[in-house]
């Protein structure tokens, strides 16, 4: 470089000079910085989107739990009602089984009356 007749003017070329570079660096930086926001800010969308999703699948899954439970009650509804109609029908087997002891031990009853008043009646005919 030629010399300066102001070596004052060179001076403040040279300084204006360094800060330009320092607010180049510094431009830089802040591009930097920001393009790192950038992408973060993208991410976070992206993973928000992703929440958005899953939080809908959630939901329907809710859905579809609540109609289950709807059909379990049904079931359990249903399942109370033939109970209690197998009770009934349990009720009425016994009823049923007993009718036959109750014959047989009738029929019984008459045989062995019988037998007593033949064996009473043999032994007053025989006796007296």
């Amino acid at each position: 470089m030629a010399e300066c007749r102001y070596p004052f003017v060179e001076k403040q070329v040279d300084e204006l000079k360094k800060s330009v570079d320092d607010i180049t660096k510094t431009q830089l930086k802040h591009g930097e910085r920001l393009a790192s926001v950038e992408q973060s800010a993208k991410s976070a969308h992206k993973s928000l989107s992703e929440l958005k999703k899953q939080t809908e699948t959630i939901i329907n899954i809710a859905g579809d739990i609540r109609v289950i439970m709807e059909k379990v009650k049904e079931l359990v509804e249903k399942i109370t009602e033939h109970d209690d109609m197998l009770d009934v029908c349990h009720n009425k087997i016994l009823e049923i089984e007993k009718k036959p002891g109750e014959i047989a031990l009738k029929n019984w009853q008459i045989f062995v009356g019988a037998c007593i008043a033949g064996v009473a009646g043999y032994l007053i005919k025989h006796l007296f």
